[in-house]
Order: structure tokens, then sequence, then C-alpha cells
């Protein structure tokens, strides 16, 4: 028994059902398989005189037989002396047919047990089975679809599933970033404002406090002194917030040289204040050279410096090292400070953000800038009570020349996504 498809092609192996053929006869009917069109044509018009009631019959002694057919048969198991008027080389076949019509299969058999050619009333029996076995084909087949389709339906579901948290996880981002340019944008109107509007009276207020510490510094009592004093700091903090904002809210140049860890770690200790307090320990190397703004890369590990003194009010060490990997110099900012909540680092490299009485929150975003301006990475990883570890990936050779001018455009959305696992 075979079973077909639609086009009465048998498709697989597994698709030839025998009983009493070995493995070789089984892979020899196989090899040998008709085509569907020929199955289509043995049950078409032409061999209607073979019919006997479902089953065809072609008797191997009739010449149009033997001229049409020759090859794809089984060696006949039965004795000589076992055989009335059945030739081994008899065709007895028939198809496995619905009610609607359908084919599902193909029934064949040889070698009856009594030798004898079949008549119509010899095959009744098998007629019956013909149709019962065409239903259970169907059933069968059914019941697999239906769990092919139950399981594509899961693994759609599945598929969906993950395009959906895939899309939610874009429109999140994307909302993110809508929203940071909106800050930005307001970033940079804000910096233009105060570019042009506070700049000029603070130039008046510096040269009016210039004035009077040179004129009068002598006739001022110590109290005086310490207002003036608390003048020209105002003066500079002030400054500072107007540079922070612009440095942020424009485009970067960036003046590449070679520079190296240890020089630039000296020049950001130089810059500074220690508390007694608080422990240096200086692992950095003064090889390899990299290309680098050498000022650009002061401001990021003066800040980062600063920040891991400002996370120990109580003392304790930090500790500033350097490496090689392959093509890049990782510089690590180790302290033993108060650490940082999920909160925070999922607010790090924003804009505005800060945690200190008195600060504007663009020394990290800023030192993000640069550094990826450079085509490095700066991470950080933290656990509250423990404290931080900043680190810094800079390419030893990036792109641009030495001495090259490189334009770092504005900067891109920041989100909570770009710290990665940095909560250990």
């Amino acid at each position: 028994m075979s079973l077909t498809n639609e086009d009465l092609e048998i498709v697989k192996p597994e698709d030839i059902v025998t009983s009493g053929l070995t493995r070789e006869e089984e892979k020899y009917l196989w090899e040998t398989r008709k085509p569907g069109q020929v199955w289509r044509e043995r049950f078409g018009p032409e061999f209607e005189r073979f019919k006997l009631g479902e089953f065809y019959y072609l008797p191997w002694s009739d010449p149009w037989v033997q001229k049409r057919f020759f090859e794809g048969t089984v060696s006949s198991h039965l004795k000589p002396e076992d055989m009335v008027d059945w030739n081994p080389d008899d065709l007895l076949y028939a198809p496995l047919r619905l009610a609607d019509g359908r084919i599902v299969g193909v029934v064949s058999i040889d070698d009856p047990a009594d030798g004898k050619r079949p008549t119509r009333e010899s095959l009744v029996p098998f007629e019956l089975f013909l149709h019962q076995a065409a239903v259970a084909i169907e059933n069968a087949r059914l019941i697999e679809q239906l769990g092919n389709a139950k399981t594509q339906v899961q693994e759609y579901a599945k598929k969906l599933e993950a395009k959906v948290r895939e899309r939610t996880k874009q429109l999140v981002a994307a909302q993110a970033k809508l929203l940071k340019t909106e800050r930005l944008a307001a970033i940079g109107e804000l910096a233009g404002m105060i570019g042009h509007d506070l700049r000029n009276p603070l130039t008046g207020i510096a040269g009016a406090a210039y004035y009077l510490k040179s004129k009068y510094a002598e006739k001022l009592d110590a109290r005086g002194k310490e207002m003036l004093q608390v003048v020209e700091q105002s003066i500079d903090y002030s400054n500072k917030i107007i540079n922070d904002l612009l440095e942020y809210s424009r485009e970067i140049k960036l003046n590449l040289t070679k520079t190296d860890p240890r020089t630039i770690l000296a020049a950001a200790l130089s810059c500074v204040r220690i508390p007694e307090k608080v422990k240096v320990i200086d692992e950095t190397q003064g090889e390899p050279k990299f290309m680098a703004d050498a000022d650009k890369m002061l401001r990021v590990f003066t800040n980062l410096l600063k920040n891991a003194v400002d996370a120990m009010p109580t003392g304790g060490t930090v500790t500033i090292r350097s490496e090689r990997r392959g093509d890049s110099v990782v510089l690590s900012f180790i302290d033993d400070g108060v650490g940082m909540t999920r909160e925070i680092l999922n607010n790090l490299w924003t804009p505005l953000f800060t945690t200190k009485a008195k600060g504007m929150g663009f020394g990290l975003p800023i030192c993000k800038r640069f550094v990826e301006g450079h085509g490095g990475k700066i991470s950080v990883e933290s656990q509250v009570g423990r404290g931080s570890t900043f680190t810094v990936v800079l390419p030893i050779e990036p792109k641009s020349k030495e001495d090259e001018k490189v334009y770092v455009g504005l900067p891109e959305t920041v989100t909570s996504t770009e710290l990665g696992n940095s909560v250990r």
C-alpha cells in the first residue's frame, strides 16, 4: 500500500507500507516508484477494460500489458507448483478513494494465497477494506494537520509575542529619544540665551570685582575680603555652568596628539584637591601611547577623579589603573565609596541629572561625549555601600591622524539600556 498526496505522488519511503517483503524489496519499490501522472493514467479510461469492481487486474498474458509494463514489480514469493492461473507478472491494484472522489493512496496485491487469478467475487472483501483504509488515512492526515496547525499557531504566538516585545522596546526607546531630543533642544536654547544674556553681565561683575580688589583691597577688613572672594568664586562657578551648557549643546572639536595615561592622570591630580582622609593609588602606566585630545581627556580624568573623591565623604581609597587590551587602552577609576542605586545608574548619563547639592549634572554627560568622540566607551559598575568603578576604553589608533581636527556631532539619545548589566 502506498500513500499519495493530492497529485498522486509518493513523497517519502515511509509512505510505502508492505507485508511479506524484505527491506531490499521495499527499497526497490521506493526507487522504482511511479510518478503521479502514471497513476492517473492507470486509473483513467484507457485502463477501464481491466477493472474488476474497484480493482484493476492486468494479466501478463495480454500482449498490450506486456508492451506497456516491463519494470517496477517485485519477484514472486510463490513457488511454481503453488500457482494455478496466476502469473507472477500479473498486476492487481486499486485506488484508495474517498467518498468525494479524492485518491489518498494505492493498494497493490501480489501472490494470492490460492495461486489463482482474482475474480469479482474474490475481491469483494478487499473492496470493503479500500474504503475503510481511505477514511483511516484521511483521518490520520487530518489529525496530523491539526497537530501541525496547533504547533504553527503556538510558534506564531511566540513570534508574535517576541515581535510585540521588540516593538514595545522600540517604542519606549523612540519615546525616550523624543524626550531627550526635546530636552537637548531646550538645553541648546537655554545655552544660547545664557551665553548671550548672562555672559556680558558676568563680565561686568568680574570687572567690577577686579576693580574693587585692586583699588580697595588694603582698606577692606577680613569680612570684606571674604565677601569679595565669594563674588569671584561665584563668577567662576557661573562661568563654568555656562561653559558646560555650551560645551554639551554644540559640536566638539578634537585636536588629536600622542599622550599616555600617566601623563594625563598627573595633570588631573594637580587639578583636584585630595583630602587627607582619601588615599590615591596610581597604577597607571606610561604605555601604551595613544591618540587623544589631551585637554578633553584631562577633563574626563578630572571629573572621574573628583566624583570618586566626592563619593567618599568619610575617607577611603581611589585606585586608577591602565592597561592595554588588544588595540585599546583601558582606564579604570575604582573607589570604595557610598556606591549608587539602580535609579541613579539609570539616569547617570542624562544631562541636568545630579545628586550633588551644588552642580548642574553636565559632568558625566560631557565625559561620555568626549570619550565617544574618540571612538571609545565609558561604563560604570556600582553597588551601594561598596563603591563604584568607572571604566573608559579608548582606541590606541583612532581613524583620524595626529594633529587632525575631529568634529563630534551633537549628542544622541542616552537611555538606561546603555548601561547594560551595570549593577552587580
